[in-house]
């Protein structure tokens, strides 16, 4: 009887214990409980309640997600000059025409002027300036992200004549729109040189 006893009294006290140290740390179960599992592609161990925001591949690289929506920056507007500071164009002065729903900018050269099509580019790669030019009369409505990715799945295309027509349809929207802005670059002796320039 006295073991049973003293059995009893060495559970309470444990459970007091325990029930202690919860109240004193105020945490919760959830905190506590760490249960952990192996993810897929790393021998890392992972708590199930917190989000993992990267994964290791096969090789060891890391993996980051991709970001839908790129944040809009506030010094851009509509028909000003941009300079770029990407690889490939690096110093090269552009129109931006518009800015498209998923935060990126769609410019043009002119090519004509600059060499520089009818493209979209990431807002990181680029620069403001004050200098603008009109683009009232200019219509941009067909200008999005839908038309610019039909046209990257368009170099899929097995059949060349599609390709062609594609290619073609793009070419003659691209010259209409640099015909505008040659017009109303002339307009400014100073312009057309500053464009060139790199």
């Amino acid at each position: 009887m006295a073991d049973k006893q003293e059995t009893k009294e060495k559970n309470n006290l444990s459970t007091n214990s325990a029930i202690r140290k919860i109240n004193l740390k105020n945490k919760k179960l959830t905190q506590l409980l760490k249960i952990k599992k192996k993810e897929k592609f790393s021998g890392l161990s992972k708590n199930l309640f917190q989000k993992s925001k990267t994964f290791r591949g096969k090789m060891g690289k890391i993996f980051y997600p991709k970001r839908k929506f790129i944040k809009q920056r506030k010094n851009f507007k509509e028909g000003s000059i941009v300079i770029l500071l990407g690889a490939k164009f690096q110093g090269k002065k552009a129109v931006l025409l518009k800015i498209t729903k998923n935060g990126l900018f769609i410019i043009s050269g002119p090519f004509s002027i600059n060499g520089i099509s009818l493209r979209r580019i990431n807002p990181r790669y680029v620069a403001p300036t004050e200098i603008e030019v009109d683009l009232f009369e200019l219509k941009l409505g067909f200008l999005n992200d839908n038309y610019f990715n039909f046209l990257k799945k368009s170099y899929k295309l097995y059949s060349n004549y599609q390709k062609q027509k594609l290619i073609s349809m793009h070419r003659a929207r691209q010259l209409a729109i640099d015909d505008y802005l040659k017009k109303e670059i002339l307009k400014n002796f100073f312009l057309k040189f500053y464009l060139k320039s790199r």
